[in-house]
Protein backbone atom coordinates (compact mmCIF):
# COMPACT_ATOMS: atom_id res chain seq x y z
CA UNK A 1 0.00 0.00 0.00
CA UNK A 2 1.56 3.49 -0.94
CA UNK A 3 2.22 6.08 1.49
CA UNK A 4 -0.10 8.67 2.68
CA UNK A 5 1.26 11.04 5.05
CA UNK A 6 -0.85 14.36 4.01
CA UNK A 7 -3.96 14.89 1.91
CA UNK A 8 -1.66 16.04 -0.97
CA UNK A 9 -0.10 12.25 -1.10
CA UNK A 10 -3.93 10.81 -0.85
CA UNK A 11 -4.76 13.11 -3.77
CA UNK A 12 -1.69 12.24 -5.98
CA UNK A 13 -1.77 7.87 -4.90
CA UNK A 14 -5.85 7.96 -5.19
CA UNK A 15 -6.74 10.90 -7.80
CA UNK A 16 -10.46 12.12 -7.42
CA UNK A 17 -11.55 10.57 -11.03
CA UNK A 18 -10.13 7.00 -9.42
CA UNK A 19 -11.99 7.20 -6.21
CA UNK A 20 -14.99 8.16 -8.13
CA UNK A 21 -14.54 4.96 -10.62
CA UNK A 22 -14.12 3.08 -7.44
CA UNK A 23 -17.59 4.46 -6.00
CA UNK A 24 -18.88 3.34 -9.33
CA UNK A 25 -17.93 0.09 -8.79
CA UNK A 26 -19.24 -0.47 -5.36
CA UNK A 27 -22.51 1.28 -6.63
CA UNK A 28 -22.81 -1.34 -9.45
CA UNK A 29 -22.18 -4.22 -7.03
CA UNK A 30 -24.58 -2.63 -4.86
CA UNK A 31 -27.08 -2.69 -8.06
CA UNK A 32 -26.73 -6.48 -9.07
CA UNK A 33 -26.43 -7.55 -5.22
CA UNK A 34 -29.95 -6.01 -4.08
CA UNK A 35 -32.15 -7.28 -7.13
CA UNK A 36 -35.06 -8.17 -5.74
CA UNK A 37 -34.34 -5.63 -2.47
CA UNK A 38 -34.65 -1.79 -2.37
CA UNK A 39 -31.86 -0.42 -4.83
CA UNK A 40 -32.37 2.80 -3.54
CA UNK A 41 -31.75 1.73 0.35
CA UNK A 42 -28.19 -0.13 -1.02
CA UNK A 43 -27.15 3.03 -2.92
CA UNK A 44 -27.95 4.66 0.35
CA UNK A 45 -26.16 2.99 2.14
CA UNK A 46 -22.94 2.90 -0.23
CA UNK A 47 -23.01 6.67 0.14
CA UNK A 48 -23.14 6.33 3.32
CA UNK A 49 -20.08 4.51 3.56
CA UNK A 50 -18.56 7.03 1.05
CA UNK A 51 -18.86 9.85 3.61
CA UNK A 52 -17.70 7.90 6.55
CA UNK A 53 -14.86 6.84 4.81
CA UNK A 54 -14.36 10.83 3.51
CA UNK A 55 -13.96 11.94 7.23
CA UNK A 56 -11.88 8.63 8.28
CA UNK A 57 -8.02 9.14 8.62
CA UNK A 58 -5.82 8.87 6.01
CA UNK A 59 -4.59 5.39 6.49
CA UNK A 60 -8.34 4.73 6.83
CA UNK A 61 -9.35 5.45 3.21
CA UNK A 62 -6.30 4.06 1.78
CA UNK A 63 -7.27 0.35 3.61
CA UNK A 64 -10.46 1.27 1.85
CA UNK A 65 -9.30 1.80 -1.45
CA UNK A 66 -7.84 -1.57 -1.46
CA UNK A 67 -10.79 -3.55 -0.39
CA UNK A 68 -12.47 -5.30 -4.20
CA UNK A 69 -15.52 -2.85 -4.00
CA UNK A 70 -17.69 -6.05 -4.39
CA UNK A 71 -16.80 -6.96 -1.14
CA UNK A 72 -17.97 -3.75 0.44
CA UNK A 73 -20.70 -3.66 -1.40
CA UNK A 74 -21.77 -7.35 -0.16
CA UNK A 75 -20.38 -6.53 3.54
CA UNK A 76 -22.72 -3.10 3.39
CA UNK A 77 -25.63 -5.24 2.10
CA UNK A 78 -25.25 -8.41 4.71
CA UNK A 79 -24.95 -10.59 2.37
CA UNK A 80 -23.75 -14.28 2.53
CA UNK A 81 -21.03 -14.91 0.59
CA UNK A 82 -23.17 -18.64 -0.16
CA UNK A 83 -25.88 -16.19 -2.16
CA UNK A 84 -23.26 -15.25 -4.34
CA UNK A 85 -23.86 -17.27 -7.34
CA UNK A 86 -22.21 -17.00 -10.27
CA UNK A 87 -25.21 -15.60 -12.19
CA UNK A 88 -24.24 -12.15 -9.74
CA UNK A 89 -20.86 -12.44 -10.22
CA UNK A 90 -20.97 -12.76 -13.75
CA UNK A 91 -23.82 -9.55 -13.61
CA UNK A 92 -21.18 -7.33 -11.89
CA UNK A 93 -18.51 -8.30 -14.55
CA UNK A 94 -20.60 -7.42 -17.05
CA UNK A 95 -21.78 -3.96 -15.64
CA UNK A 96 -17.91 -3.16 -14.25
CA UNK A 97 -16.40 -4.14 -17.65
CA UNK A 98 -18.97 -1.81 -18.92
CA UNK A 99 -17.36 1.21 -17.11
CA UNK A 100 -15.07 3.15 -19.09
CA UNK A 101 -12.05 3.73 -16.77
CA UNK A 102 -10.09 7.18 -17.15
CA UNK A 103 -6.60 6.41 -18.43
CA UNK A 104 -5.03 7.49 -15.62
CA UNK A 105 -6.31 4.67 -13.24
CA UNK A 106 -4.28 1.62 -14.53
CA UNK A 107 -3.95 0.70 -10.76
CA UNK A 108 -7.65 0.69 -9.71
CA UNK A 109 -8.84 -0.72 -13.61
CA UNK A 110 -5.88 -3.61 -12.89
CA UNK A 111 -7.08 -4.53 -9.46
CA UNK A 112 -10.88 -4.17 -9.61
CA UNK A 113 -11.96 -5.29 -13.20
CA UNK A 114 -12.66 -8.35 -14.52
CA UNK A 115 -10.92 -10.62 -11.60
CA UNK A 116 -11.68 -14.07 -9.69
CA UNK A 117 -14.92 -13.97 -7.98
CA UNK A 118 -13.80 -12.90 -4.21
CA UNK A 119 -14.87 -14.46 -1.35
CA UNK A 120 -16.82 -12.43 1.49
CA UNK A 121 -15.28 -12.57 4.74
Amino acid sequence: MAEVSTASDFDRVYSFAERDLYWALVHHAAEVLSRGFNEIEAHKKVERYRELAAKASLGTQAQVYHQEPFTVAADLLNVDETDITDEIWNAYQNLASDRRPPSQSPRLTVSCLCRPRPTVE
